[in-house]
């Protein structure tokens, strides 16, 4: 079918050219990310990319397209593991990196509770772990399937090889054990374990792991789990999705601290505070000790204390209104500028390309950099030789 005056127009428009661009972009790094266990871009990268596309998605809407990666969580599943859907989405969160943003969403979430002054809420804030997201199944207290968090909607079953992994139960013992429940955490490798694999690799001439999410990613999707258990991964509690019992728990930190009963790993930095002012404070005390806690984080996230606001309050297709991810400042490094060429997009979009003298930020070793569009280029002037 020909194209209309307007919607030629549209397509030929640079602005809905970066949008076509920055959709193919991020859903190539999702794959990555979900599917691959590796990335070729650090996280502050990745969340300036998916910015700019909401930035552009909000002043069109009308461009939006059907499958646009702020309308998803995750990334499509690949033929592998048997697929099961979640009993409960894994969502997103709302990721923010601002004082003002933080101010802006508890003021939203005080609107939909009815609430005149945000600081009455209290929210449980804790560190968010860079690792690899599951979600454990318990019926009748017996661990009966692990999933990876797939596209939010559909997983894949790797429950053999998380029974590997440290501080899952195969069995909830206590008080309260629930019906049913789903479990959701990070699966991850301390920095001292991480160094410790890296180093024995490269003693034995083996190609070494980019980072500790790398590691364990690909080390959950092993076809044979043997070595597994050696490789020291652990558990670590976060969330839950589907629940059946336990209703006399009233809040996020008392269903914590209560699987931690069970056996699960808790942050030991878990607190709570009220209102916007202490999640800001919150944020800057641990970005502070970031460096000296064993495990990677790269941010703190911060929900509504009360279970019942919780379900009150609800989700968007993509992520809780009740819940929001808070970043940290994204390291920096310095590199030299080795080449420039042009990548072409899937529709056709040329994009120049700077690679780069291997950077590692955080175990991600940056080797290539969006230089965005020809104008982004020219206005920045960068070129061979420059350092950056």
């Amino acid at each position: 079918m020909a194209q209309s005056k307007k919607e030629k127009k549209v397509f030929e428009d640079p602005e809905y050219q970066r949008m076509l661009q920055l959709v193919s972009e991020i859903r190539l790094y999702n794959d990555q990310y979900y599917n691959k266990g590796k990335s070729d871009i650090s996280d502050s990268e990745y969340d300036r990319l998916f910015r700019a596309l909401e930035a552009i998605e909000k002043t069109h809407p009308d461009w939006v397209l059907p499958n646009s990666p702020t309308k998803e969580v995750g990334a499509p599943l690949k033929r592998g593991f048997q697929q099961v859907a979640h009993r409960v989405p894994m969502l997103s969160l709302d990721s923010l990196t601002s004082e003002e943003g933080v101010r802006g969403f508890v003021d939203r979430i005080a609107k939909g509770l009815g609430l005149s002054d945000s600081d009455q809420i209290e929210f449980s804030l804790e560190p968010k772990f860079d690792g690899v997201s599951a979600s454990l199944l318990y019926d009748k207290g017996k661990f009966v399937q692990g999933l990876t968090r797939g596209d939010g909607e559909v997983g894949e079953d790797i429950t053999r090889n998380l029974r590997f992994v440290q501080k899952i139960p195969d069995r909830l013992v206590g008080e309260l054990v629930p019906e049913l429940v789903e479990v959701r955490g990070e699966v991850m490798l301390s920095k001292t374990r991480f160094h410790e694999i890296r180093k024995r690799q490269e003693d034995h001439g083996e190609e070494p792991f980019r980072n500790a999410r790398n590691a364990v990613a690909g080390s959950l999707k092993r076809i044979h789990p043997a070595g597994l258990k050696s490789l020291g991964m652990t558990f670590h509690f976060w969330g839950i999705g589907d629940l059946v019992g336990m209703e006399s728990l009233k809040t996020y930190t008392e269903l914590a601290h209560h699987f931690g009963e069970f056996g699960f790993l808790i942050a030991s930095e878990l607190d709570t505070g009220k209102g916007a002012k202490d999640i800001i404070s919150y944020h800057h005390l641990l970005e502070e000790r970031r460096d000296s806690i064993d495990f990677e984080m790269d941010g703190i996230v911060a929900k509504v204390n009360s279970l019942a606001d919780e379900r009150k309050l609800g989700r968007t297709a993509r992520a809780p209104r009740w819940a929001l991810a808070y970043k940290y400042a994204p390291r920096q490094g310095k590199t030299r500028v080795v080449e420039i060429d042009v990548q072409v997009g899937r529709t056709g979009v040329l994009t120049p390309v700077a690679h780069l003298d291997p950077l590692d930020l955080v175990g991600v070793t940056i080797q290539r950099a969006s230089l965005h569009n020809f104008d982004w280029l020219e206005q920045m002037d960068i070129r061979v030789g420059d350092t950056v």
